[in-house]
């Protein structure tokens, strides 16, 4: 078959199945050995720090970085608004943040539990008509 024009269908199937067969058998040892290799590491202390549990200090000291007057997501919250009800929902925001540095993903979408902790802040509070538009 080699340089020559073939239409039968089996055959250019078959020829197809064996190139790619022959491409991907391989070696079935890794292709770079990494056995000298020094790689940097970090303390037991530093990596303690980074997967620990994080403290309210630390969520609240980050969003009181942002600057309020960004825009909105797509929730229509910005940062003001958590650093407004900061005192209501700080448990809550912080569990979440513990959630997902656990977990690794926000558990029914990132402003789930925001929506949930809003709807307290109104029934805890009795603030019932809240114009959005100022946060």
């Amino acid at each position: 078959m080699k340089d020559q024009w073939c239409e039968d269908k089996e055959v250019v199937m078959t020829k197809v199945r064996e190139f790619f067969e022959a491409r991907f058998a391989g070696v079935s040892e890794p292709l770079v050995r990494l056995d000298n290799v020094r790689f940097n590491t970090i303390s037991d202390e530093d990596n303690e720090s980074l997967v620990g549990a994080v403290s309210k200090e630390e969520v609240k000291n980050v969003i009181w970085s942002c600057d309020s007057s960004k825009s909105p997501g797509p929730d229509r919250f910005n940062s003001n608004f958590i650093k407004f009800c900061w005192d209501c929902l700080k448990e809550d925001v912080v569990s979440a943040v513990n959630d997902f540095m656990v977990n690794g993903r926000w558990s029914r979408g990132p402003m789930h539990r925001l929506y949930v902790l809003f709807l307290r802040l109104i029934i805890c509070n009795n603030l019932v008509n809240i114009d959005l538009s100022c946060w």
